[in-house]
C-alpha cells in the first residue's frame, strides 16, 4: 500500500491508489482532445457520517492510517459545539465563527477529544477501530513518524492540565506524555513547524521558537 497517497481535511480523508490513476497518454485519440478523466478515489471518509472528531490530526503508516485527537463540533458553524466550552472561554471573535479558545476545564471527563482510531487501508470496506485514547486532547494536531515511534504535538492550548505532547508507540499503542513547549504558558498557537535530524521545531504564534529532540526527550 505504498503508492496510496491520503489526503486529509478539517472533515475528510480521500484516499487514492496512485497505481490506478489513468495516465495522460492513454486517453488520446485522433478525434477527442486528449483529456484523462478524474483518479478514481478508493474511499472518501467522512468523519461527521462516521461520527468521528473533526480537526484530527492524521498518519499513514504502512497498511494503516492513524488518527488522533480533534473535536466534536456543532456542524452547522465552526464554533465548537456549546456543550464543550463555558461562554466565558470564548473569544470575541469565535461568537462570529472564526476563532474559539477552548481550556480543559471546559471538556466533560466522560468524552474528552483524546481519542485514537486506525483505519485498515486494505481493505475498502473497513471503518476506523477505537484504540485506547490518550492522556491529553489534541486540536490539529501535528503527527510526525520518528525513529519508529510517533510523536504527536495539538497546534492549540486545548489543556491547561493534560499533556498537549506525547510519544505513541504503534507496536504497542500506548502513548506516554512529553514536557509541552514551554512558549505554551504564553501563547496558544502552534504557528508552523518543520523536523529535522530528528528535532521538532515549532514557531509559536508570539514569535518564540521551541525545539524539541526527540532521542534525548528535551
Amino acid at each position: 500500500m505504498e503508492t496510496v497517497l491520503c489526503i486529509f481535511t478539517y472533515r475528510r480523508v480521500f484516499v487514492l491508489d496512485m497505481d490506478k490513476i489513468p495516465r495522460y497518454e492513454d486517453h488520446q485519440d485522433e478525434t477527442s482532445p486528449a483529456v484523462a478523466p478524474p483518479p478514481p478515489s478508493m474511499r472518501i471518509l467522512d468523519f461527521v457520517d462516521s461520527e468521528l472528531p473533526l480537526g484530527m490530526g492524521l498518519l499513514k503508516l504502512g497498511n494503516f492510517l492513524y488518527m488522533f485527537g480533534g473535536e466534536y463540533c456543532d456542524y452547522g458553524n465552526d464554533l465548537i459545539d456549546s456543550k464543550w466550552i463555558r461562554e466565558d472561554m470564548i473569544s470575541p471573535r469565535g461568537r462570529l465563527g472564526y476563532h474559539s479558545v477552548v481550556y480543559g476545564a471546559g471538556l466533560p471527563e466522560e468524552d474528552p477529544p483524546c481519542l485514537v482510531y486506525r483505519l485498515d487501508l486494505t481493505d475498502h470496506l473497513s471503518k476506523p477501530v477505537k484504540l485506547d485514547p490518550m492522556l491529553g486532547p489534541k486540536l490539529y494536531a501535528i503527527v510526525e513518524e520518528i525513529g519508529g515511534q510517533i510523536y504527536i504535538l495539538s497546534k492549540k492550548r486545548v489543556s491547561r492540565s493534560r499533556p498537549l505532547f506525547e510519544v505513541w508507540n504503534p507496536m504497542t499503542e500506548k502513548s506516554r506524555a512529553l514536557p509541552n513547549p514551554p512558549s505554551f504558558s504564553r501563547c496558544r498557537v502552534v504557528a508552523n513547524y518543520c523536523v529535522f535530524a530528528r528535532n521538532i521545531v515549532c514557531r509559536m504564534d508570539n514569535g518564540d521558537l521551541n525545539c524539541f529532540n526527540t532521542a534525548s526527550e528535551t
